[in-house]
């Protein structure tokens, strides 16, 4: 019986973990997008996301407003990185996440989906994933994002083509949104 009384109050920790986790990352998402406002309209915005998810129509809806798991604000965003991405992500180059579209994926174990978005107008690139308060799905959609940042620094730091003519620039806007994902990079190895 004691056994039983433990497992339930990990599982009830655990739970307030998760929360927290899953609000602070909310939180500092929406400062680090110096957008107090959207704090208040994150339902509204929960809700074009996945509006716009069913219809297919991420490419074509504005994503500044979009409360997306991760982001990097760079300075340039060409146009053929999207066609770029959509290369590296047939290529199934994170473990456990199948391509299921043009920018779609999904992690058949914990059930997270992730959509890679490039937004010319704000210059920005990232990942829209629902996790829901599940712990799975969070360091799933970390794990997605990382491999992701970790091309988009290859691509924005590359010594074979002039800053002005790569797909993506500056590297070190891709650190700094690193250091904002839930949960830290883990080893290659």
């Amino acid at each position: 019986m004691t056994t039983l009384r433990l497992m339930c109050a990990l599982v009830a920790c655990n739970n307030v973990m998760v929360h927290a986790l899953t609000v602070e990352t909310h939180r500092a998402t929406a400062l680090r997008a110096g957008a107090v406002e959207r704090a208040v309209t994150t339902a509204s915005t929960a809700r074009h996301s996945a509006t716009a998810l069913r219809a297919g129509a991420v490419e074509d809806c504005d994503h500044a407003g979009i409360d997306a798991f991760a982001a990097v604000q760079f300075d340039d965003v060409k146009q053929s990185l999207g066609t770029f991405l959509k290369f590296w992500l047939m290529g199934a180059p994170v473990r456990g996440w199948q391509a299921l579209g043009e920018m779609k994926a999904a992690h058949a174990l914990s059930g997270a989906t992730a959509e890679i978005f490039v937004d010319l107008d704000a210059q920005r690139v990232g990942v829209v994933g629902e996790d829901g308060g599940d712990l799975g799905k969070i360091v799933q959609l970390s794990v997605f994002s990382h491999k992701l940042f970790d091309e988009l620094l290859d691509i924005a730091g590359t010594p074979e083509v002039e800053p002005k003519d790569r797909l993506c620039y500056p590297p070190a806007a891709v650190e700094a949104a690193r250091a904002e994902l839930p949960l830290p990079k883990m080893s290659d190895e």
